[in-house]
C-alpha cells in the first residue's frame, strides 16, 4: 500500500536432502530442498510477491558460512530477482566470542560490514531507503 515495504526473513542454510537440524512440522511444497538452488529461489520469488512481500531480510553470518555460498549461488542467480529487494540482517551473535575491551569484536563488526558493502549494496536488488542501504 503506498510507499509501504513489506518484509520477510529469509534463510539460506537449507542442505539438500538433508533437513534433519530443522523442526518441522509438515514436508515443504518444494521437497527438501536446497538454498543453492535459482530454481527454488525463483518460486520462493514468485510466492513472495504473491503475498504483497516486497523484499527479503537475508540472515547473514559471514563469508565463510554455507548461507553465504547458498544465498550467491541460489538467489542472486535466480532470473527473478529483479523483482524482489534483499537487505541482509547482521547476525550479531557472531561477536560473541570476541572482545569489545581490546576491540576485536569492532573490528571483525566493520570488516563484515565492508564485505557486505562489497558484495551486495551495489546489487539493483539491494534495498535502499531514502538512498541508503539497510543492513
Amino acid at each position: 500500500v503506498g510507499d509501504l515495504v513489506y518484509l520477510a526473513y529469509y534463510y539460506t542454510w537449507y542442505i539438500d536432502g538433508d533437513w534433519s537440524r530443522h523442526s518441522i512440522v509438515d514436508d515443504p511444497l518444494l521437497g527438501y530442498y536446497g538454498s543453492n538452488s535459482a530454481l527454488v529461489a525463483e518460486q520462493h520469488i514468485e510466492w513472495a510477491l504473491q503475498a504483497g512481500i516486497s523484499s527479503w531480510v537475508v540472515s547473514w553470518w559471514g563469508s565463510d558460512r554455507e548461507s553465504k555460498r547458498d544465498f550467491d549461488q541460489g538467489m542472486l542467480q535466480a532470473r527473478n530477482i529483479g523483482q524482489i529487494k534483499f537487505c541482509m540482517l547482521y547476525e550479531s551473535m557472531i561477536l560473541r566470542e570476541l572482545s569489545f575491551e581490546d576491540g576485536s569484536a569492532q573490528a571483525k563488526f566493520r570488516s563484515d560490514m565492508m564485505e557486505i558493502q562489497r558484495d551486495y549494496f551495489h546489487h539493483s536488488s539491494y534495498l535502499h531507503l531514502n538512498g541508503r542501504p539497510v543492513v
